[in-house]
């Protein structure tokens, strides 16, 4: 078919302002390339919901987890992180002073550490409580004969466990 007052262009190509419109409007129409043609891509934008060339990629620190992340971790909110998940406030008493925090940046730079000791150690007891669960709970699914699906499942109880315990050793 031929378009009256429109340039004509090859077959199969996608016209950027056609498929934003068409996008706004909720009606695309969907073209075909011919074989051996490439045809030109088009992708909705996550930030502005708008159709677009796919090389106009959304920067992962603007997707919504990221903006979640950053509200329920905002810096300088005087929280801390507890047991690897839960928030805890910070004691104003507790935060040392400005040589001492240069400190233990230094040390945490050169040792690429992210948490202190305590926290290191509410992990490593996280993830022995939970290996040793683990164990019991393998234990009783072999000596009651359950089926091999519910004996695979202490995979991730597992793998918790070790990663608590990983992160606790290593302190990341």
């Amino acid at each position: 078919k031929s378009r009256e007052g429109a340039n004509p262009r090859p077959k199969g190509e996608v016209d950027v302002d056609e498929h934003n419109a068409a996008m706004r409007t909720g009606f695309a129409a969907r073209t075909r390339p011919k074989v051996g043609q490439a045809k030109r891509r088009v992708a909705k934008s996550r930030a502005t919901g708008q159709g677009g060339p796919s090389e106009e990629k959304t920067d992962w620190k603007e997707t919504e987890f990221a903006t979640k992340f950053k509200e329920m971790f905002a810096p300088g909110s005087n929280k801390k992180i507890v047991y690897g998940v839960f928030q805890q406030d910070v004691d104003t008493n507790d935060v040392p002073e400005e040589e001492e925090r240069t400190r233990r940046i230094e040390k945490a730079t050169k040792e690429l550490t992210n948490i202190d000791q305590d926290e290191r150690g509410r992990r490593m007891k996280v993830g022995q409580v939970g290996l040793a669960s683990t164990v019991v709970l393998a234990a009783a699914l072999l000596v009651t004969g359950a089926p091999y699906y519910w004996r695979a499942a202490i995979y991730f109880p597992l793998s918790l466990s070790l990663g608590f315990i990983d992160s606790g050793r290593t302190g990341l």
